[in-house]
């Protein structure tokens, strides 16, 4: 991922976050943002080094939004506040 962010650094303007997984009949499973298959934390650690400043854009989506939408947004929006404010 690191060579990825180099490659495009100043090319990236708006950057969606979400995260979950794909089952064995290849459908998508999203979840919270600190579980799946995107390593959420790498990622904004790498906008952070290029220093991003452009959108970030929240997704939330999957059976937990749709029940709970405004815990669901509340429970990736702290995530995403850990990323951003870690110290890498």
């Amino acid at each position: 991922m690191p060579e990825v962010f180099k490659r495009l650094a100043g090319r990236i303007y708006h950057t969606h976050i979400k995260n979950g997984y794909i089952d064995s009949q290849g459908g998508w499973h999203f979840g919270p943002l600190n579980e799946g298959m995107t390593n959420n934390a790498e990622v904004i650690a790498l906008l952070k080094k290029m220093n991003y400043t452009g959108f970030l854009s929240l997704e939330c989506l999957g059976a937990d939004a749709k029940e709970k939408p405004i815990e669901t947004v509340q429970r990736d929006l702290r995530i995403l506040g850990e990323y951003i404010e870690s110290e890498d």
